[in-house]
């Protein structure tokens, strides 16, 4: 007993108490296995009989652009987002000449990217053509898609693994890492509200390597602004400029979670690119898009799904 009268005077018993309430909450954080995490989040999605209800998805609303790094700039439109199976469209129109459209598309067999220009696709355009695994995955879109990866039972093949706990917008978090079936050097970081096991984050991140030559003119020969034809470079010049390492990046944001048709959905999408370039600096930009219109079960024909086709 005097044990505990003496740490209870000096108020440290009571701090050890308040340390082991707090481990259960940690140890089950360190032992959340993927499956685990997943189950949660379909969950939270609706019920089986609930998402099984739902054979396509059409999804309205409005758009914002800016461009934050590389220029300045803004601009409003309409989004359009569409899904049935694993075929899906992200789609947005802008009354600008210079950025008119961006449209991402997989029709269950190819991957197609729109053009600002004749020849020429955006920056995020072109990013997402160089990665095409993202929407043949059901990556991008997250839960927006019927073809989520996580509502996949086999993940398209890929893997899951638990990566701890973190925060996104002050708000605790779990995270998991996906690894496509034949590998990536895309390094692909999902992010699940603990409380709630909704998915509120993607983050996709890549490291290329400092080369020099004439080989290094290959990996980005994107516009520096959306619709600005994109720069070369003589073989010196690469070879400067390439003295250094690239970082691209870009993040998927999901938020202001309601209720549709008896799925929970996000209602808020955003999508942010970090980009360095060959040339010109740091590219960055967000598209910020607010659903407003739900509709389930629609009849999309599938030629609707390849975005470059006629009268898309």
């Amino acid at each position: 007993m005097k044990f505990y009268r003496t740490y209870a005077r000096r108020g440290l018993l009571a701090a050890a108490f308040s340390l082991l309430a707090l481990t259960p909450f940690t140890a089950r954080a360190q032992k959340m296995t993927p499956e685990e995490l997943v189950a949660k989040h379909l969950a939270a999605v609706g019920t089986s009989e609930a998402r099984a209800a739902v054979k396509s998805r059409l999804m309205a609303g409005r758009v914002t652009v800016t461009l934050r790094g590389g220029g300045s700039g803004q601009n409003t439109g309409l989004s359009l987002l569409f899904s049935k199976g694993d075929k899906s469209v992200i789609a947005m129109s802008f009354r600008n000449p210079n950025y008119p459209q961006d449209k991402f598309g997989f029709d269950g067999q190819n991957v197609t990217i729109s053009y600002v220009k004749p020849g020429i696709r955006s920056e995020i355009g072109d990013f997402i053509k160089q990665r095409d695994q993202l929407l043949r995955l059901g990556l991008m879109g997250g839960v927006l898609s019927t073809g989520w990866v996580l509502a996949s039972p086999d993940l398209k093949g890929g893997k899951l693994e638990f990566a701890g706990t973190g925060k996104v917008n002050d708000k605790p978090v779990y995270k998991l890492r996906y690894t496509p079936r034949k590998g990536s050097d895309l390094k692909i970081t999902l992010f699940f509200d603990q409380e709630t096991f909704r998915h509120v984050r993607t983050e996709y991140e890549q490291v290329v390597s400092a080369r020099t030559g004439p080989a290094a003119a290959v990996v980005s020969g994107s516009p520096t602004r959306p619709g600005q034809a994109p720069q070369t470079a003589s073989a010196s010049d690469a070879s400067k400029e390439f003295q250094r390492e690239l970082r691209l990046k870009m993040f998927e944001e999901f938020s202001d979670f309601k209720e549709v048709g008896g799925l929970t959905l996000p209602q808020t999408y955003k999508i942010i690119l970090d980009l360095d370039r060959q040339q010109g600096g740091k590219f960055q930009a967000d598209w910020l898009i607010n659903l407003e219109k739900f509709d389930f079960n629609q009849d999309l024909k599938d030629e609707w799904f390849d975005v470059t086709s006629a009268g898309n």
